[in-house]
C-alpha cells in the first residue's frame, strides 16, 4: 500500500471545474482509498510569470497501485481536460504532479527516471505546493527542516522588502533591544519578548531567520546575522513591575507597524510614548482596591468579616509605605521588607490594643500578600516550560529574594510576639458559598489594578477569579481531591475560558488569565516555608516538617497553576502559530506593494 501526495493546479478556462472533475475521478477510483484534499487557493505563476494566476492545492490518497500506474492515471486525467504541453511552465487547463510517495514502511520512495522523478524535484522550492501540503501533513520534515520553517523561509526570500535588511541597522538594533527591555521591565514572559522582538524586526525589513534573541533575567540581547554580516546589541533592565496594558500595547504596536506601514520614526515615537505612559489607575485608588483584595483573601482563608476589616487597614498602611519607598527609588527588596514590616506592625498594634489574636493573625497572613511576586513566579515557570531556563532561573531567584525580604519584614514586626501559631492555622476551604465567590472576584479585580490591566478587562478578570476559586473549592469540598490537583483543574478551566474571552476584548489570554489565577496563589504556604527557614533553630521537628510540607505544596500549586493556564495555549499553539505566520506574510507582502 502506497500513500500518494498529488499537487494540482489550473490557470485556464473554468479552473475550478477542471480541478473538481479530476479530483472527483480520483476519489471515485476503486483502487483509491482514504482520499483527502487541502484547501484550494489562488497563487501567482511560478517560473514563467507572464500568464494568469493559478488555483492550486494538494490531495492525498492510498492505493496498491505502483507510482508508474498512478502517473499514467494522472496523465489520462490531464488529457481529458485538453491539457497541451506546448510551453515549459506555461499556462494549462490542468496540471497533476506526483509530489511524494510513501511506502508501507512509512519511508519516502525515491524514483529517478526520464519521465518520473519522486520526490518532485521542485516541490521544496514552491510555496504553492508546500502550503497545502502542510494542511495534510503538518509534521513533515525534509532534509532536516520542518515544512513550516521552509514555507516561512521561502516567503521571506520572495519579498523584495528584505532586499536591504542592514540599512540603518544601528538604529534598528537599538529599537529592537529597547522593545525587549520595555516588555521585560513590565512583566512579559520570555516567550512574548522574543515573539514581539522578531515581529518588530520583520516590520523593519529584517528577515525572521536573520534574527536571534537571547533573554536572561535582566538582559535582552539581539543579534542580526546573515551569511556575510553580523550585528549584536543588548540592554539591561533596571526596574521590574507588572503593567499588562503596556505589554499589550507593545504587542499591538508591532502588528500595527506592519499594517500601517510605519516609518522607523513613527515606531520609535509610539514606542517611547507607550514606555512613558502613566498607569491608568491613580495610586490612591490602587491602594484602596489592593487593600480590598487582601481583605477578601482573609475571607477566602476562612477569617471573619471583622478580620477582613483589620486586614484592609493593615494592607492599606503597608501599601502606602511600599509605594513611598518605591517613589523614593529605594532598592526594590528593601521596599518589600518595609511594606511587610508596616502592614504587620499595624496587625500587632491591633493585637496589643484589643488582645484578640484572630484579627492580628489573619491580618499578618493576608496583608502582606500584595508583595508576593506572583506574576514573576508564574512567568518563571512559563519560561522553563518554553525552554528559556536561564531567564526562568533568574526570575525564580528574584522571587526567592522577594519572599525572603518580605518574610524578614514580617519577622521584625512580630519579634515582640514570637508565639504566633502560623503553622497550625488552616487556610483551606471546607465548603463553598457565595461570600467566597464574591471575595475571589474582588481579589482578581483588586490585584488587576496593581498590574495595570486594561479597564475593559476588569469584569472578565473578576469573573475569572470567581470561576477559579469556585472550581477549586468545589473540587476540594466535594470532589475529594488534593489542593494541588484541584488547583490544576481550576487553572485548566481558566486557560480555556480566557483564550475564548481574549478575542472578545482584544487582548492577550495572559492578561486575563494571570490575574484570575492569582486568586489561588499559595502565598501563605510559601510564606510559612520561608518563615520556618528563618526560624528553624527555634522550631520543633513537627512544626518544621509542617512548614516544609507547606513549601513543597506551595511550589507544586504554582507549577500546576502555570501548567493549567499554559496547556490550552500549548495545545493551540501550532494552529495559532500558523495563523500568525500567514498574517505576518500577508502584511509584509502588502507593505512591499505600497
Amino acid at each position: 500500500m502506497y500513500t500518494y501526495y498529488i499537487s494540482y493546479g489550473s490557470n485556464m478556462g473554468d479552473r475550478k471545474q477542471y480541478i473538481d472533475t479530476a479530483l472527483g475521478a480520483l476519489e471515485a477510483d476503486t483502487d483509491v482509498c482514504h482520499f483527502r484534499n487541502s484547501s484550494c487557493t489562488e497563487t501567482k505563476p511560478w517560473g514563467n510569470v507572464d500568464q494568469d494566476k493559478f488555483l492550486n492545492g494538494v490531495c492525498s490518497f492510498k492505493s496498491e497501485r505502483n507510482p508508474r500506474d498512478i502517473l499514467i492515471k494522472l496523465q489520462a486525467l490531464e488529457k481529458s481536460a485538453k491539457r497541451e504541453h506546448t510551453q515549459h511552465w506555461g499556462p494549462r487547463t490542468l496540471d497533476l504532479d506526483i509530489i511524494l510517495v510513501i511506502d508501507k514502511n512509512d519511508q519516502l520512495v525515491s524514483i529517478c527516471d526520464d519521465d518520473l522523478i519522486v520526490p518532485h524535484p521542485y516541490f521544496w522550492e514552491r510555496t504553492f505546493v508546500l502550503m497545502p501540503l502542510e494542511e495534510l501533513w503538518p509534521a513533515f520534515f525534509y532534509h532536516g527542516q520542518s515544512i513550516s520553517s521552509r514555507i516561512e523561509e521561502l516567503v521571506m526570500e520572495s519579498i523584495p522588502f528584505y532586499k536591504d535588511p542592514f540599512k540603518d541597522i544601528g538604529r534598528k538594533m537599538n529599537l529592537l533591544v529597547r522593545t525587549g527591555r520595555i516588555l521585560m521591565e513590565k512583566g512579559a514572559s520570555t516567550d512574548k519578548i522574543v515573539e514581539d522582538i522578531i515581529r518588530a524586526a520583520v516590520f523593519m525589513g529584517i528577515p525572521k531567520n536573520f534574527v536571534h534573541v537571547n533573554v536572561t533575567y535582566n538582559t535582552v540581547m539581539v543579534s542580526v546575522v546573515s551569511e556575510t554580516k553580523s550585528y549584536t546589541n543588548f540592554l539591561k533592565a533596571f526596574s521590574y513591575s507588572t503593567d499588562m496594558t503596556i505589554v499589550t500595547d507593545v504587542t499591538r504596536l508591532t502588528w500595527r507597524a506592519l499594517e500601517k506601514n510605519y516609518s522607523l520614526d513613527e515606531y520609535e515615537s509610539m514606542l517611547e510614548a507607550i514606555a512613558r505612559r502613566k498607569p491608568m489607575y491613580p495610586s490612591p485608588l490602587v491602594a484602596v482596591l489592593v487593600s480590598l483584595a487582601c481583605a477578601s483573601l482573609t475571607i477566602l482563608f476562612g477569617g471573619s468579616e471583622w478580620a477582613a476589616c483589620v486586614t484592609w487597614i493593615c494592607t492599606f498602611v503597608g501599601y502606602v509605605v511600599f509605594a513611598l519607598f518605591r517613589k523614593w527609588r529605594v532598592n526594590g527588596f528593601i521596599n518589600i521588607a518595609a511594606g511587610a514590616f508596616a502592614s504587620n506592625s499595624i496587625a500587632l498594634l491591633y493585637y496589643v490594643v484589643t488582645g484578640e489574636p484572630e484579627g492580628m493573625t489573619y491580618g499578618m497572613i493576608s496583608s502582606s500578600l500584595f508583595l508576593m511576586p506572583g506574576v514573576l513566579l508564574i512567568n518563571a515557570v512559563d519560561d522553563m516550560l518554553n525552554n528559556y531556563f536561564m531567564a526562568g532561573l533568574g526570575r525564580s531567584m528574584h522571587t526567592l529574594l522577594s519572599v525572603g525580604f518580605m518574610t524578614s519584614g514580617i519577622m521584625m514586626a512580630i519579634h515582640v510576639n514570637p508565639k504566633v501559631a502560623m503553622s497550625s492555622l488552616s487556610i483551606l476551604p471546607t465548603d463553598v458559598n457565595i461570600t467566597q465567590i464574591m471575595a475571589a472576584a474582588l481579589v482578581g479585580t483588586g490585584f488587576s489594578t496593581m498590574f495595570n490591566a486594561p479597564l475593559r478587562t476588569l469584569p472578565f478578570i473578576a469573573l475569572g477569579g470567581a470561576v477559579a476559586v469556585g472550581t477549586r473549592n468545589v473540587l476540594l469540598a466535594y470532589g475529594d481531591l488534593s489542593v494541588v490537583v484541584a488547583t490544576l483543574m481550576a487553572a485548566l478551566v481558566i486557560g480555556v475560558l480566557m483564550m475564548r474571552v481574549a478575542h472578545m476584548v482584544n487582548t492577550t489570554a495572559g492578561t486575563l488569565a494571570i490575574p484570575s489565577i492569582v486568586t489561588m496563589f499559595p502565598g501563605v504556604l510559601l510564606y510559612r516555608f520561608a518563615y520556618s527557614l528563618m526560624q528553624s533553630s527555634h522550631l520543633d521537628v513537627t512544626t518544621f516538617w509542617i512548614s516544609l510540607q507547606s513549601g513543597i505544596t506551595g511550589i507544586m500549586i504554582v507549577f500546576c497553576m502555570t501548567v493549567g493556564v499554559a496547556t490550552p495555549s500549548l495545545v493551540a499553539k501550532k494552529l495559532l502559530s500558523r495563523q500568525k505566520k500567514k498574517r505576518l506574510a500577508a502584511l509584509v507582502a502588502r507593505r512591499m506593494e505600497t
